[in-house]
């Protein structure tokens, strides 16, 4: 399969071909959720083989998409994966091109990449990184943009300074309690916190709790991030954190309390520990969302900046629309009865 602008050429990554996919993504310092180790871990999970559309330029590779095809009632859907906050387009990352220049390359490259996708998806829904600033390609092909929020917070060692009052009351309410925090490689607690904070919160938890655990342990695996739990003065594990990290950024992946400690303020404080950390210094927490009114409020408190994103779906038509609306909502109220 090829598929070509003026310049660019579009093309599957073949067997053998990875290393191709991890220079390019190491030399540009792109986000962990791009990489050959997530794509590894969300195969695993999931059961649905990764795979990847380089962008080239005279052989060289100047962008490309990891992604996760798969049917869905019946139709070629390309899909958002469990725990992975952006997915989408990733390119060249040059800083001293001419304004002109980049744009042309940003314009060309996704030009390209949405052409493709029309032509191989039923349907289509991605969530971008917040890199991507630049949709017009997408929208001028007729996808649908929506916006969607995030908070940013720099690990400088002055993260006390950008507190809330609420959040710093918190944070003393914990510590007159004698909480502590540690590292562990132990995953089995994590599962059942982030299965009771679904629920308390009034969601069903994207995965079974057995997947949440084998996420974590893949994580741990892999290198691509921390598990850390508070504790009571007694000793009793009361809520974790799993934290993904890339060279730049620590992600919120996933978190969890028991429900009976919420008064004692479990998650501010084992987030304001783990922003004291040495070893995830200089880095930028990513919340992972800002779009619920009851965890944005949280969130919000740490003062970290507000930072956007897209999520942009597609259909081929308004039939195909029409058939995964409804299946969806059957799925819904399925749910919803269990």
């Amino acid at each position: 399969m090829h598929d070509q602008s003026s310049k660019y050429t579009l093309r599957q990554l073949q067997p053998g071909e990875e290393a191709l996919w991890k220079e390019f993504i190491e030399e540009n310092n792109l986000p962990l959720f791009f990489g050959l180790k997530w794509a590894r871990i969300i195969q695993t999970l999931t059961g649905r083989p990764y795979k990847i559309l380089l962008i080239e330029k005279n052989e060289v590779v100047q962008g490309g998409l990891l992604y996760w095809p798969h049917k869905r009632f019946g139709l070629h859907a390309l899909t958002p994966v469990p725990f992975t906050p952006y997915t989408g387009p990733v390119l060249k990352q040059e800083s001293a091109e001419k304004n002109s220049t980049r744009i042309a390359f940003n314009l060309q490259c996704h030009e390209l990449l949405a052409r493709h996708l029309l032509q191989r998806f039923d349907f289509i829904r991605i969530t971008t990184h917040p890199q991507l600033s630049d949709i017009r390609p997408y929208l001028w092909s007729g996808f649908e943009a929506f916006p969607f929020y995030t908070y940013r917070l720099p690990l400088d060692g002055n993260a006390e300074t950008r507190y809330n009052n609420t959040l710093k009351r918190q944070i003393r309410t914990a510590e007159k309690e004698g909480l502590s925090v540690e590292t562990s490689g132990e995953c089995e607690p994590i599962a059942d916190f982030v299965e009771q904070s679904y629920r308390a919160h009034g969601f069903n938890p994207p995965l079974p709790k057995k997947d949440v655990l084998r996420l974590t342990e893949a994580v741990l695996r892999e290198e691509t991030g921390r598990l850390f739990y508070v504790r009571t003065a007694g000793g009793e594990r009361i809520g974790g954190v799993l934290l993904t990290e890339d060279r730049n950024t620590v992600y919120y992946t996933l978190s969890g309390i028991k429900r009976a400690y919420k008064h004692v303020q479990p998650m501010a404080f084992l987030l304001h520990s783990v922003f004291g950390d040495e070893r995830l210094r200089h880095k930028e927490f990513d919340f992972i969302g800002a779009n619920t009114p009851a965890l944005e409020q949280f969130k919000r408190g740490f003062g970290g900046s507000l930072i956007p994103y897209y999520g942009l779906s597609r259909y081929r038509s308004g039939f195909v629309r029409k058939i995964v609306q409804i299946n969806e909502a059957l799925r819904h109220n399925r749910k919803k009865q269990v």
